[in-house]
Parts: C-alpha cells; sequence; structure tokens
C-alpha cells in the first residue's frame, strides 16, 4: 500500500526544474503554462494547499476558475497518480465547457496525458496514470461518489439565488447532495500504482456572490468552512493584515 507522500518522495525528480514545478503550482502555472500570477492568485494556490474546507469569494474576472478549478487540478492531476476529482458548475453545459477547458490546459503541458487517457467523455476524463475529473451542473444528484477533490465553480445563477425558496434549494443540494460526497480518508488500487492511500475530501466553493443571503454569503458563518472574501476595488488599510482579502474567517 502506498500513501500519497510516500509517492512523491519515491518520485521526486533529479532535474530541479521539474522538482520545484512539482512542489509549487504557481512556478508550475508560470513556467509550463505562462499563466501570469497576480499577488493575490499565490495566495489562492497557499490557502487552497492547507484549507480541507474553502468558500473564497472574488469579482468577476479575477481567473478564479483558471487559478482554482484549471491550473490546480492539471497539477494535482500530473503530480498525483489517481487522484479524482468532481467539480460543480451552474449547468450542464457550462461544465461541460469547463472540462473541455481543463482537457486543453492538460495537452499543452502533458499532452501524453490526453493521448493515453484511459477514458474520454464530455463529463468525465480519465488520464494516462488513472487521475480523474467529472464534471456536472448544479442542482445533480450523485450516488455513490467519493471524490478527492471537490470544487463547486460559479455553482449559482441570477434564477438560484433569486428568491429565498430557490436559495434554500441550493444550500439543500450542497450541504446534502455534495457534502455527502466527502470521504474522511479512502485507499483505491491504482493501475500501475499499486493500491494509494488518499486524505480526507478537499471541498472549495469559489464564485461571484449574487444575493447577500445566498449560499456564498452564507459561508461566512458555517464554522467548517474558512471564508475569503476579495473585492475588485479596495483602500489598502481595509485588508486582512498579510493578506489580499477584505475578509477572512476560518474555519
Amino acid at each position: 500500500m502506498t500513501t500519497l507522500a510516500e509517492l512523491v518522495v519515491d518520485s521526486q525528480p533529479a532535474d530541479r526544474e521539474d522538482f520545484i514545478c512539482r512542489n509549487s503550482i504557481a512556478a508550475w502555472a508560470e513556467r509550463k503554462r505562462g499563466f501570469v500570477n497576480a499577488p493575490f492568485h499565490k495566495e489562492w494556490y497557499r490557502v487552497a494547499a492547507r484549507s480541507q474546507r474553502l468558500a473564497l469569494l472574488a469579482p468577476r474576472e479575477h481567473a478564479k476558475t483558471e487559478v482554482l478549478t484549471i491550473n490546480r487540478t492539471v497539477h494535482r492531476c500530473i503530480y498525483t497518480p489517481g487522484i479524482w476529482t468532481y467539480v460543480f458548475c451552474a449547468t450542464g453545459d457550462l461544465a461541460k465547457g469547463l472540462l473541455e477547458r481543463i482537457n486543453n490546459a492538460m495537452e499543452e503541458v502533458a499532452p501524453e496525458m490526453v493521448q493515453n487517457a484511459r477514458k474520454d467523455t464530455t463529463m468525465e476524463v480519465v488520464y494516462a496514470n488513472g487521475s480523474k475529473v467529472q464534471v456536472a451542473g448544479a442542482g445533480k444528484a450523485v450516488r455513490s461518489v467519493h471524490p478527492d477533490v471537490i470544487i463547486g465553480d460559479d455553482v449559482l445563477t441570477d434564477d438560484a439565488a433569486r428568491t429565498d425558496e430557490q436559495r434554500k434549494k441550493m444550500r439543500t443540494w450542497w450541504f446534502g447532495t455534495v457534502g455527502g460526497m466527502a470521504h474522511p480518508g479512502t485507499t483505491r488500487r491504482i493501475r500501475g500504482y499499486g493500491r494509494i492511500t488518499f486524505p480526507s475530501t478537499k471541498v472549495f466553493l469559489v464564485g461571484t456572490p449574487f444575493h447577500s443571503q445566498d449560499l456564498l454569503m452564507g459561508m461566512r458563518t458555517n464554522p467548517l468552512y474558512e471564508f475569503r472574501r476579495y473585492a475588485a476595488e479596495y483602500d489598502p488599510a481595509q485588508l486582512v493584515p498579510g493578506t489580499w482579502a477584505v475578509e477572512i474567517r476560518r474555519g
């Protein structure tokens, strides 16, 4: 049986460049994808690495999806054989588009992972090393599915946040259906790698709020989630010291 930590130690590359990219998503994104990380993007990578449950709110055009869903997912899929990520978007069509973006990013940096994929559909891909990404629209009923990472990427719409009944329905789905997908730690057999032990599921909810009482804003008072809110415009004096956030509450 192999743990993730042992897998990383056993496969540390001699090449310094590869070692840096393996251990820093920010460096990998810049060196392999040519992505320009803003200071708050580097902060997001660090927070996501340490947080078990994270609700991150930021305005549109801040590259939340590129950083936390695409860069982080592709990086973990490359360097963590067998890792299983499940991504939810507002609609099924948006989810399909997001999986296509993940696949395109993977093909940029590790084309063999896509070319030798074990499965590749519009809603699911299993890459050459057994790492898997599945996507679905918000509200989807999911049973007997327990991935290692769950991402809710802009799952809200105007309609889903318009009335109290609709907001309650979205909260029920997230905490009931999605929350029930998390596992406390598990071991799976990955072809070519044997049995690997994965730590408990990480859950990320990222997006732009639509209402002061919607799912995203409700995370301000949820003790299980670390809550971080970022603003497009701010006075430097308003930032939480040592961060680029205007509001933080740790779970």
